[in-house]
């Protein structure tokens, strides 16, 4: 409730394009899409005015799904309001599906266009699918899952890549049941980093092992307003429960080599180097001989 509160507050405050709290804010807009942003970021701005319909339409592509409602994107260049924002200091971006709105923690983003775009791809996914799908219908974990596997990143979680590499070695072992994570994820660092990589992998199995078709099926039938369970039953004809061992089993026997080829990685390391320092080896003295039968020849 009281980051509810805040969050309406501050985009209340920040639909009003003069100074509140000493701060500026400014609005650009096209037909599509809204921007507010704090003076000084105005290219940040229209770069997300200028590249939303192609990731609109990269976003459809993937989800077979548009965005008929004009979104509004808040650049924050406050961290402490952004953290109170989102709830947790490792995210950059939020999405506010309720009132159809997204903001981005801009400060760390500042030139790095790209990955500002990847971050603004991954929050719009979340809109495009509440606007289809009714958010008590909706497991986080699906939300999250579909949202990565759908922009092909991270997120609001983007600048902290590098921390999912163990979490990806141990998943197998830390795995924390879907049913946990159906209306939040962990606070925790270790288990909201781990909360993300799950999500995202189970949607990568159900899209390998049964198609994108499959998965989107899924959403369609949560879009009729059908429960999780339902959906997955009736698309894939195996419950959610069965298709969630079926992962387990997966990620088990993928985790063995991961864990295999961790473990021996610098024994490995160090005899491909000796490998190749004897064929170097071979190849000198092979092309040394036959300078010296040259010689003789001539």
């Amino acid at each position: 409730m009281k980051r509810f509160i805040f969050t309406f507050v501050f985009l209340l405050c920040s639909f009003l394009p003069f100074r509140v709290h000493g701060i500026q804010r400014l609005v650009i807009e096209s037909d599509l899409v809204t921007v507010i942003f704090p003076h000084g970021f105005d290219v940040e701005a229209r770069t997300i005015i200028n590249d939303y319909q192609g990731i609109l339409n990269d976003l459809k592509k993937e989800l077979s799904w548009g965005l008929k409602a004009k979104p509004t994107v808040i650049l924050v260049a406050n961290k402490a309001v952004f953290e109170n924002m989102s709830g947790t200091k490792y995210a950059v971006g939020l999405a506010i599906p309720d009132r159809n709105a997204i903001a981005i923690n801009i400060l760390p983003l500042v030139s790095r266009t790209y990955m500002m775009l990847e971050v603004f791809k991954h929050e719009l996914c979340h809109l495009v699918l509440h606007e289809h799908i009714k958010s008590s219908l909706l497991p986080r974990w699906l939300d999250e899952g579909v949202a990565q596997w759908a922009s092909g990143n991270l997120g609001e979680l983007l600048l902290y890549e590098d921390r999912f590499r163990a979490v990806r070695l141990n998943l197998a072992r830390m795995v924390i049941p879907l049913d946990y994570l159906t209306t939040s994820f962990p606070a925790d660092p270790q288990s909201l980093f781990l909360a993300y990589e799950e999500s995202l992998n189970f949607v990568n199995y159900v899209v390998k092992k049964y198609g994108r078709a499959k998965l989107t099926s899924i959403l369609g039938k949560l879009a009729l307003g059908k429960d999780v369970n339902s959906a997955f039953s009736e698309v894939l004809t195996k419950s959610l429960v069965g298709v969630e061992k079926e992962w387990l089993k997966s990620i088990k026997n993928e985790n063995r080599w991961l864990l295999w080829l961790s473990h021996y990685l610098y024994e490995l390391l160090f005899a491909l180097g000796g490998l190749l320092a004897v064929v170097a080896f071979i190849k000198v003295k092979i092309k040394k001989r036959r300078m010296d039968l040259e010689e003789d020849l001539d």
